[in-house]
């Protein structure tokens, strides 16, 4: 029993991880045949005008990279620097803590409205720094986490992003104005907001267009992220950031939600960040699909009976690949009801001889 715990653990070593689709290359080698069908879903294919510096398309259930360019490029990220911000907060504060805003919070740019004296807490805070994107805000919950450094808090957002594993981020504040030594790359602010999506109140709160916050006084807040109320032309946005300086360009990192198929954007140093956004949304929706397996896995001869992963299954690719998708399920010894509640099996999703993604099966709950 506990070679086989051990094998099937090496075997999920790379859980979880979504590699995207193999990469269309000029090769003698036809690994996938292309038949009348795929050649005109090919056809309909538009790529979309790349105007951004930057840019990346992400399946967000699996964190697979289906569409980039130049997605390591380190950049200025401009206020989508505040979803780190956001992030740190939502770890180490309470939201119904206090603050007072002091008169050295009143920065340039872009403000929620602030003025020294007014009283909101680190929730209050968090609309205001998320919606109008203020500077102000973001300056305020830096120096109450931070215990008064703007420098503490910056390293507490290093520290968050050495330990994501991020390899092209840096910042020197928490606002996101231009400095030397403050950039981040299109794949790694992917990555920052995949994670800050799974917090629930970050979650809700990049997603709603206006909100009311009763503090000292009363504030009323819009979000600058104008797909929001594009919802007719852009169904499914349900968020994340926008972010503008002269060094940065337009930006903007927006996730949408169609039918269960969530995908996030990133757009980096754009002359029309919405525009951009929205091809790229397109794009996704238009010309790739998700596959998935019936589930759940019954087993022969097992008297547990059904495998199933912990989530939802599928992978996402080109139309015109969609019906190469190849499976395998590994299992390893089944215990007796009761003796193990992790992982027993693996399905892996490939695709020409590369792996996709791979998931952990678990025995299904009667």
């Amino acid at each position: 029993m506990r070679r086989s715990l051990l094998a099937l653990l090496f075997l999920l070593c790379p859980t979880l991880l979504g590699f995207g689709p193999p990469s269309l290359v000029e090769s003698d080698d036809v690994r996938l045949p292309v038949g009348k069908p795929q050649l005109g879903v090919l056809a309909l294919a538009r790529l979309p005008i790349q105007t951004s510096r930057a840019s990346l398309i992400m399946d967000l259930a699996t964190g697979g990279v289906v569409f980039q360019r130049n997605a390591n490029a380190r950049l200025a990220p401009a206020s989508i620097t505040k979803i780190m911000t956001a992030i740190v907060v939502l770890e180490h504060a309470d939201l119904q803590e206090k603050v007072t805003a002091l008169q050295e919070d009143m920065i340039e740019g872009s403000s929620m409205g602030l003025r020294p004296g007014d009283t909101l807490t680190v929730g209050q805070l968090l609309w205001g720094m998320l919606l109008p994107s203020g500077n102000d805000a973001a300056y305020a919950l830096a120096r109450h986490v931070g215990r008064g450094s703007q420098a503490q808090f910056a390293q507490m957002m290093n520290d968050k992003a050495r330990e994501m594993g991020l390899q092209d981020t840096q910042f020197a504040n928490p606002h996101g104005l231009d400095n030397p030594n403050h950039f981040s790359s299109a794949y790694d602010l992917a990555q920052i907001s995949r994670y800050a999506l799974r917090n629930p109140v970050f979650a809700r709160i990049v997603a709603t267009p206006e909100f009311t916050a009763q503090a000292s006084r009363t504030f009323k807040l819009t979000n600058v992220n104008s797909l929001l109320f594009m919802t007719s032309a852009v169904p499914g946005v349900n968020g994340v950031k926008t972010g503008f300086t002269e060094q940065a360009g337009e930006s903007m990192v927006a996730s949408v939600d169609r039918e269960g198929h969530k995908v996030l954007v990133v757009v980096l140093g754009s002359p029309d960040r919405a525009v951009a956004a929205t091809a790229l949304i397109n794009f996704a929706y238009g010309y790739f699909s998700w596959v998935s397996l019936p589930l759940p896995i019954s087993l022969r001869g097992s008297p547990r009976g059904q495998l199933a992963p912990a989530f939802r299954a599928e992978v996402m690719v080109p139309r015109w690949q969609s019906s190469y998708v190849n499976y395998s399920v590994q299992v390893g010894v089944i215990p007796q009801e009761g003796t193990f509640s992790g992982p027993v099996g693996v399905l892996t999703y490939s695709l020409a001889g590369q792996e996709l993604s791979r998931l952990p099966l678990y025995v299904q709950q009667r």
